[in-house]
């Protein structure tokens, strides 16, 4: 997990890049890391913290200075000038649940006093996400066994065999050359809300939180599980599913209504796109896009607590 180097004529710990080969096979790249380091041997009275989740605790898009492990270390240095503070950002992007609980389990032999937990927003997509391009299935106990057996040389080479005959068998199962990361790493985009992928990836998610609580306790290191913020506000919907019992006059008419109201928005009639959107979206209350330009018309005219309604849905 970590390597050892001599920085100052002291030995230092630095977060091992070779680690990333655990959650990704298919996926060709190298997830961003921060470039923290910390003491092999730990001083007496040292409070010693890490910070682990996806990119957001790395980072991104300001790099590691703008993480929030940077902010708490220098929060913790000036409330408290007598005790030394160790923050170690652990974070890597496009990772999940999987890849936290995995590390915490390494990491106790590391001397944690305190591990910061900001994850939940790779669910599906991140490395291991049950509709990822690196998902074993939905199986929760075969990716886990995956990472125990991912530890052994044979298991890691057995693995790489695995993935290259299934690339040479199957072309169509490589990612993408282009893209997002995350549209690379996505292979099932159309996930309907509290349908069987959905409640599966809720669940793998709950049992990973609940096995990371249990090993915290068990060892006694307190844990900090955050909530994520969410920019439900300028981030429109991945994908928009239509209801499939629709006929072709019903879909017809929600685009005609739907078309309407966005004609009305875009000249800042908002009243009047709203009454459009809002019978559209009796005809079909499941296609995402519809709720969030109702939220965004519900938003303009401060009416901030039902269009927060629309932008969850």
């Amino acid at each position: 997990m970590f390597t050892i180097d001599t920085i100052g004529g002291k030995p230092y710990y630095l977060f091992d890049p070779s680690v990333k080969n655990r959650y990704f096979s298919y996926v060709s790249f190298s997830p961003n890391t921060a470039l923290d380091c910390f003491p092999a041997i730990k001083s007496k009275g040292t409070v010693r913290i890490f910070c682990m989740g996806g990119s957001t605790t790395v980072g991104f898009p300001y790099g590691p200075v703008g993480s929030f492990s940077t902010f708490l270390r220098d929060r913790l240095k000036a409330s408290y000038p007598t005790l030394h503070f160790e923050v170690v950002n652990l974070g890597m992007t496009a990772t999940n649940s999987f890849t936290v609980l995995d590390l915490a389990q390494e990491l106790l032999r590391y001397e944690p006093d305190l591990l910061v937990v900001y994850d939940g927003h790779n669910e599906f997509y991140g490395a291991l996400g049950i509709a990822s391009r690196e998902s074993l299935g939905q199986s929760r106990l075969l990716t886990l066994l995956n990472l125990k057996l991912i530890r052994f040389r044979t298991f890691q080479l057995l693995r790489l065999v695995f993935t290259s005959s299934v690339r040479s068998v199957q072309p169509g199962t490589s990612s993408p050359e282009s893209g997002t990361l995350m549209e690379r790493l996505a292979r099932d985009q159309h996930i309907p809300y509290k349908g069987k992928v959905f409640n599966d990836a809720l669940s793998i998610f709950r049992s990973n939180l609940i096995d990371l609580v249990s090993l915290t306790q068990t060892y006694s290191i307190p844990l900090v599980l955050c909530t994520q913020a969410s920019n439900v506000r300028d981030l429109e919907p991945f994908v928009s599913t239509p209801m499939p019992e629709l006929s072709d006059i019903q879909r017809a008419e929600f685009d005609r209504l739907f078309d309407a109201g966005r004609k009305y928005r875009d000249s800042h009639q908002l009243d009047s796109a709203l009454a459009f959107f809002n019978t559209a979206v009796i005809i079909d209350s499941n296609r995402a896009d519809i709720r969030f330009a109702i939220a965004q018309c519900l938003d303009s005219l401060h009416r901030y607590v039902p269009a927060l309604d629309h932008y969850v849905r």
